[in-house]
Order: structure tokens, then C-alpha cells, then sequence
């Protein structure tokens, strides 16, 4: 929610909270007016929830007037707040209403609107519908594209907020395409200001961890640093999402020391910015989970991916597939440790999560399934392991691409299955796709000695790329 709340500040520098039209016309409309007037002071003054109120009868008054201008406006404003308090269902309810009254008004082309769209989307994403936020979004960009000139810092606003409800959608190529779009939009300073530029060379640093380009990583990760210091911020979403990147950047190093501690203080920045419980801070414990796990320090991992568990377990539904990643991982280190019988029974609960949606995440089933592949293959039933680890592969493949760390992780991990049920020639051709792959990725290969572990290629994580 904390990068929303970012994007949400973004798009209020595109528009003032209160319209330099004066819609004023009469009495009632002077009431209604001095009613905005006093919200935009509360909400100056970070008085959110009484802003609220007040922007909430104001939306009252207009049913009187009959005016649609007057509503229109007092339905983008209580958006903003609904918003900026995290009240994103509500948000949703108005801004549809705000989008097909100012279609009425003005016509679907209006500059104006694509802002309205993307204040939408914002909230589709915020809710999780992702292919929503996207459609919010590209309908803006569409908008503003076929204006001539074009608002740079509209326009390189909605390619972040594209990009970012892609990065819901568990793409790779597509979030890039509008991360870098937004970048050289803003490279004459007419485009996105530093806390939007700070998101975008954060998240490209990220992207270039996943490819496995590390001095571009380390590029990006540098000019987010130089902004974040010139605001002189110690506490930030940004700032939190700095310290994730850089663990990444350490942990393909093999610098696990390193990793660890920028994890640990992306999670103490999120816990003081959010409290304990927020789903951002979690995914920095799940992160250190498994770290933990990966070089096998299992009883640090379990007690991380329990903790992990347990507040998801309190604060989402209880089919939401993120409940499915911490129990696979715990499934994984029960089968390490040859405690079959609890192993099970934790990836049957993950099934179960998963299965009960009529159409589960890509990379949360595939995470599941290679639980159970190597479940499967630590009892020696081979083949119905490689079944598993290839559902799982087909999975990745499909939304990463063939070259992704993840996707290689589970080719290899196919492969040693593949070859001790004798089908050598098959994991010969996989074993070889794996090394192809990791030497044109030249930085991760230097940083790993030209060694292919499974360990080594996991930075990503099931929370961000799987």
C-alpha cells in the first residue's frame, strides 16, 4: 500500500486538490464551494479523515444542485482522500461514477480524464485487479498519446502506473517497456519528479537483478541512492524498496551476509512506516525465510516463513494464494529433513489454497508444484516427480520466459529428476539450456565462480518473481 500511496502523491502533482475553475452559481453553490475550500485546508494540514467528512457532504449538496460539474468535482476529490487513507474499494465506487460523468461532459478523449483513469486504476491495482489497472491505465496513456504536445508529466506518470499494474500481473517484459518509457520522458526534467524517478531506477535496478545484469543493476540501484540522498529521506517506501534491491544485488553476489542485513533493514523502515503487519514488511521476512533455507540454515528459515505465515494468516482471506508460498517453503524444509508426514500436510493446505480459485496464480502454483517435486523425488518416486517439476517449468515459462532465474531454477531441478529416472538424454538437453543461459547472463556467472547450483539462481524470491 505504501507505493500507492507514492503514486497517489505523484498524480496530485499533476492536478491541484481543489480546481482553479470557480464552479460557484448561486448560494447553495457558494456553500458547496466554501465546503471544498475547507477540505483542501484539512487535507493541507494532513486532517484526512475530517476532510473526508466534509468532501462527503459536499457530495450530498450536489444531488440538490443538480449540477454534474459540481458533482464530477466532488467525486475526484473524495477519491484523493479515499486513497490517500487507504480506502481503495471505496475509491473504486466513486471513480467509476467520476469516469462515465465526465465522459458525459466532456467526451472520452479529454486530457483530464486519462488523470481520472488512472486514479482508477490505482485502486483496481491496490485490490488486486491487476488485468483492471491495466485497462485503467492504457485507456489514459491512449488518451494522452493522441494529444499534441502531450503533458510529459501526465504522460511519464501513467507509464509508471502501467508499469506497476503489470508487475501485478507477474510480466517481465511489459512493466520494462513503461519503466524505461517513463525514465527518457524525464530525462529533460519535464517528466516525472524524484520520487517518481526514484521508484523507476529502483524498480529497472530490479528487473536488471532478475535478468542477471548486475552492473546495470548496480547503475540504477546508485542514481536511486544519489536522489533518495539529495531529499535526505532515512525512512521511505523508496528507501525500503532500495535496501530490497540491494539484498538482491548481494545475494546473486553470494554476499548472504550482506542480503540479509539490507533485508532486515527494508523490514525495520516498513515496520516504521507501516506497522509489523503490512504486506510489505511480511514479504521482507519472507525473503529472509528464504535465504535461510536456501543455504540451508533450516531452523533460522522456519521460524522466519512461520512468522510469515501466521500474520498472513491474520490479515488475508483465507483462500488468498499468498498463504500458499510460506507453507511450501516450510513443506520444503520438513522433506529436507525427512519429516515426510508433516511435509505432506503442509503442501496439501497449499493445494488446497491454490485449488479453490478457479484460475491460481502462474508462479504460486508453479511454486507449489516444485514443493511437491521435490517432495516426491526425496522418496524416490521419480517420475511422478519430474511430472510435477515439468507442470511447474511449463508454468514459468509461460510467464517469465525461458532465460528468468526462476524458470532456470526449475529446469535444473527437472533436469537431476529427469536423470534419475533414466531419462538421461532429456536432462542432458535441459542440464545444457541451464548453462547456456547462465553464461550469457556474464555478471551472475562471474559473481558465482561458473557454478550452477539451484541455490544460486533463487534471488528474486517467490514473493516478487518466484
Amino acid at each position: 500500500m505504501c507505493v500507492m500511496r507514492g503514486l497517489v502523491a505523484l498524480l496530485c502533482l499533476c492536478i491541484p486538490f481543489v480546481g482553479a475553475t470557480d464552479l460557484r452559481a448561486g448560494d447553495e453553490s457558494d456553500k458547496w464551494f466554501t465546503l471544498r475550500q475547507q477540505a483542501a485546508r484539512l487535507y493541507e494540514a494532513n486532517a484526512i479523515s475530517d476532510a473526508e467528512k466534509i468532501l462527503q457532504q459536499a457530495l450530498e449538496m450536489t444531488a440538490t444542485l443538480g449540477n454534474r460539474e459540481h458533482r464530477l468535482a466532488s467525486l475526484r476529490e473524495l477519491s484523493m482522500i479515499y486513497e490517500r487513507e487507504g480506502k481503495f474499494a471505496e475509491a473504486r465506487q466513486v471513480l467509476e461514477e467520476a469516469v462515465q460523468l465526465q465522459e458525459r461532459l466532456y467526451g472520452p478523449e479529454q486530457a483530464e480524464l486519462a488523470l481520472t483513469l488512472n486514479y482508477l486504476g490505482v485502486a483496481e491495482r491496490e485490490l488486486k485487479h491487476y488485468k483492471q489497472a491495466v485497462a485503467a491505465h492504457q485507456r489514459a496513456l491512449t488518451i494522452l498519446e493522441g494529444k499534441n504536445p502531450a503533458d510529459a508529466k501526465l504522460l511519464s506518470t501513467t507509464h509508471l502506473a502501467l508499469a506497476m499494474a503489470y508487475d501485478g500481473l507477474d510480466l517481465s517484459d511489459e512493466p520494462e517497456e513503461h519503466y524505461r518509457k517513463a525514465l527518457k520522458l524525464s530525462e529533460d526534467g519535464r517528466g516525472l519528479e524524484n520520487i517518481g524517478l526514484g521508484r523507476v531506477f529502483i524498480r529497472l535496478g530490479r528487473l536488471s537483478v532478475e535478468h542477471g545484469n548486475l552492473h546495470e543493476a548496480q547503475r540504477f540501484i546508485k542514481r536511486a541512492e544519489k536522489l533518495m540522498a539529495a531529499r535526505n529521506e532515512s525512512n521511505s517506501a523508496e528507501r525500503m524498496a532500495y535496501f530490497d534491491t540491494r539484498a538482491a544485488i548481494a545475494f546473486y553476489q553470494g554476499k548472504y551476509t550482506d542480503a540479509d542485513r539490507d533485508w532486515q533493514q527494508a523490514a525495520k523502515i516498513g515496520e516504521k512506516l507501516l506497522g509489523p503487519e503490512d504486506p510489505n514488511v511480511v514479504t521482507m521476512i519472507l525473503r529472509r525465510g528464504e535465504l535461510h533455507m536456501m543455504v540451508g540454515e533450516y531452523n533460522e528459515a522456519a521460524g522466519l516463513l512461520q512468522k510469515c505465515f501466521q500474520i498472513r494468516q491474520r490479515v488475508l482471506s483465507p483462500d488468498d494464494p499468498d498463504l500458499a508460498i510460506p507453507l511450501t517453503h516450510l513443506a520444503v524444509i520438513y522433506t529436507k529433513q525427512r519429516e515426510y508426514v508433516e511435509a505432506a500436510r503442509l503442501l496439501e493446505s497449499a493445494f488446497h489454497i491454490l485449488e479453490s480459485r478457479p484460475e491460481p496464480p502462474n508462479l504460486h502454483m508453479s511454486l507449489a508444484l516444485s514443493g511437491r517435486g521435490e517432495f516426491l523425488a526425496a522418496q524416490g518416486a521419480w517420475g511422478e516427480s519430474a511430472k510435477a517439476f515439468k507442470r511447474a517449468l511449463q508454468l514459468r515459462e509461460a510467464t517469465l520466459g525461458t532465460t528468468h532465474p526462476a524458470v532456470l531454477e526449475t529446469m535444473w531441478a527437472y533436469a537431476k529428476v529427469l536423470a534419475k529416472n533414466k531419462q538421461k538424454d532429456e536432462a542432458r538437453m535441459y542440464e545444457e539450456r541451464v548453462r547456456t543461459a547462465m553464461t550469457q547472463s556474464g555478471d551472475i556467472v562471474a559473481a558465482r565462480k561458473n557454478t550452477v547450483d539451484v541455490r544460486t539462481l533463487r534471488a528474486a524470491g517467490p514473493s516478487g518473481r518466484f
